[in-house]
């Protein structure tokens, strides 16, 4: 089924390239992206399980699509936990060693997660 979408979309690129280049444009997402937007969802929903605490504590699905997306994407920790903090003004005022740590092991875990999600 999926062959046969995409010999469509050559087709279609072939026949009229700029309508179907437009249409996709307008469309928002390609499906790579839409497919790691759902990997990360997967992820996430097995995070909030784990760490219902930090679920609440705004490192939720929002955070990790816009705050701590370009960590995500690098799958980079301590960029995480730094977007984290950021994002917290409380959290900014409790910045001790052990406090980010703390941070740093749950963005670690959460990038397990996610990279398990991945190959699954």
């Amino acid at each position: 089924m999926l062959q046969r979408k995409e010999e469509s979309l050559v087709q279609r690129l072939l026949v009229e390239p700029q309508n179907t280049l437009n249409t996709l444009s307008r469309s928002g997402k390609n499906r790579i992206q839409v497919g790691e937007d759902e990997i990360v969802q997967s992820a996430y929903s097995r995070f909030q399980e784990k760490y219902p605490k930090w679920a609440a504590s705004c490192f939720d699905i929002y955070f990790l699509e816009h705050a701590g997306k370009e960590a995500v994407a690098l799958k980079d920790a301590d960029a995480l936990s730094k977007a984290y903090l950021t994002q917290i003004p409380s959290a900014n005022t409790s910045n001790s060693p052990e406090n980010i740590a703390q941070v740093h092991t749950v963005a670690e875990d959460f990038l397990n997660i996610l990279a398990a999600e991945r190959i699954a």
